[in-house]
């Protein structure tokens, strides 16, 4: 069964963020920040998927900022998610590495 690797990344600020992965709540949290010296806010634990491809809805209620996902997971299992000039936007990878 694949899994599904995401990632919290640049734009964070003291967020609340809600994470669903097809359905499935799979991360809920207050004050997600990015570490700029990382770039990286949070990193989830992997979840696993039932098939080739996965919807996640991610949602910051206080920002009123939210987004659906379709990742095809046979491009990559890796999907960084940010937040740039007020949206939330994503890309997919089959490695991804933070220092």
């Amino acid at each position: 069964m694949p899994s599904l690797n995401l990632y919290l990344t640049d734009g964070f600020d003291n967020d609340q963020v809600v994470v669903r992965v097809d359905g499935r709540k799979v991360f809920e949290a207050d004050g997600v920040t990015t570490r700029k010296l990382l770039g990286l806010a949070k990193q989830l634990d992997p979840v696993p998927v039932a098939g080739n491809t996965a919807r996640l809805d991610i949602e910051l209620p206080k920002k009123g900022l939210s987004a659906t996902i379709s990742a095809d997971l046979t491009q990559g299992s890796h999907v960084p998610v940010a937040i740039e000039n007020g949206r939330l936007t994503h890309s997919v990878h089959k490695r991804i590495g933070f220092a």
